[in-house]
């Protein structure tokens, strides 16, 4: 607890006063400095040993799975990115034509359409 106090707080006078509030614990400041340290050392040399370990393993050991079954089958997916899907035109006689999304696209033609209808329209009210 008293590392845990140590490594989240800004400084290790912080990480005691928590430990106080928190915990009821009365760590002084310098306590929580040093053990903090000392694990955060420990840690690293622990951290050096494996590299070393590994380092020293031949190439095929370095290289090969760490799972020692390995599975017959992988699944690969792609980002989409960019690509735009556009839905197919719903036939008028769909019963769930309502539910189907139209693209930007759709709107903008119905728009269009409905405009060149709206503009034919005054033309022929005005002969």
């Amino acid at each position: 607890m008293i590392i845990f106090a140590g490594i989240k707080h800004p400084s290790f006078g912080q990480g005691s006063e928590a430990l106080a509030e928190l915990a009821g614990l009365t760590v002084p400041e310098k306590q929580v400095e040093r053990i903090t340290k000392r694990i955060g050392q420990e840690r690293v040399a622990e951290r050096e040993c494996e590299v070393q370990a590994f380092l020293s393993l031949p190439l095929m050991q370095k290289v090969s799975s760490p799972i020692h079954e390995t599975v017959d089958l992988a699944v690969v997916e792609m980002d989409g990115g960019r690509l735009q899907i556009l839905t197919a035109v719903v036939p008028r006689h769909c019963p769930c034509r309502t539910r189907h999304r139209s693209t930007e696209r759709d709107l903008t033609m119905r728009k269009r359409r409905s405009h060149i209808r709206a503009i034919g329209e005054k033309t022929r009210s005005a002969c």
